[in-house]
């Protein structure tokens, strides 16, 4: 596996497909090239740079091209049919939709965005993928209050707010690259180099270090909001993101939660 190259996925939308008809459509175009996934049942591997943007497949909507990292909280949150779901940071709309999949458009995902062109954005994902299911809201998931009458038999929640993306595999390469040039020229500078880069926090600048701090109380805002909610049964937290930095955990002890 070339970290650098990562292979390409596809999740099958179950709206307007199943893997049966989408192992034949592999098998007829790409055959010996694809696999299933060894983890998620609807998802399927082709080689890196497959171009697949103009395939039947894609332009029909029966399947999405999405990261294999992203499409885990679809399947983390179980079997949701029939809950009414928030999507609190739901823009560009894979997770929505992968979610409206699983559910078999029954239920309710309220999918949020504060962003004008990012909610437009959403919107169009939606609307592609047939997720019927789905409310795209244009507003901050902060603003919903707890005691509104919308939200009181809201029983899930998918949160996947802003993050460092120390873990997204191409930016770790490519930090690590750097590094290694990094080390190189000083070695022959004859600096003292430290190992580091790829995504470690040794060395950070006050300017990162804040950053870093601004995103962790972001998150933790958005994951103890969700919990808040009176119905709330499970919830899943999501970044790309490897830094201990910029994740709430070791704030969700906090005595004020309600969510059990």
């Amino acid at each position: 596996w070339d970290r650098q190259r990562p292979d390409r996925y596809v999740r099958v939308n179950l709206l307007r497909s199943n893997p049966a008809e989408i192992e034949a459509v592999l098998e007829r175009d790409f055959a010996g090239k694809w696999r299933k996934d060894d983890l998620l049942p609807d998802l399927f591997v082709l080689p890196s740079g497959t171009d697949l943007h103009s395939h039947e497949m894609v332009v029909e909507g029966k399947v999405r091209m999405q990261d294999k990292a992203s499409c885990f909280p679809a399947h983390a949150i179980g079997d949701v049919r029939g809950w009414t779901v928030f999507d609190a940071c739901a823009a560009p709309g894979n997770k929505t939709t992968h979610l409206a999949s699983r559910m078999h458009n029954e239920g309710k995902v309220i999918a949020f965005d504060k962003d004008k062109e990012r909610y437009t954005l959403l919107k169009r994902t939606v609307a592609e993928m047939g997720a019927s299911c789905v409310e795209c809201v244009w507003s901050s998931f902060l603003d919903t209050g707890h005691d509104d009458e919308r939200y009181l038999d809201v029983r899930g929640a998918i949160l996947d707010p802003s993050c460092s993306g120390s873990g997204i595999v191409t930016r770790v390469a490519m930090e690590g690259e750097r590094a290694k040039s990094g080390r190189r020229q000083g070695q022959r500078k004859g600096e003292d180099v430290k190992e580091g880069g790829g995504g470690e926090e040794k060395g950070m600048s006050a300017e990162e270090e804040k950053r870093l701090r601004s995103l962790a109380d972001f998150q933790f805002a958005i994951v103890h909001h969700a919990l808040s909610f009176p119905s709330m049964q499970r919830a899943v937290y999501s970044t790309c993101s490897v830094s201990d930095s910029d994740a709430p955990f070791t704030h969700l002890t906090s005595p004020h939660l309600t969510f059990r």
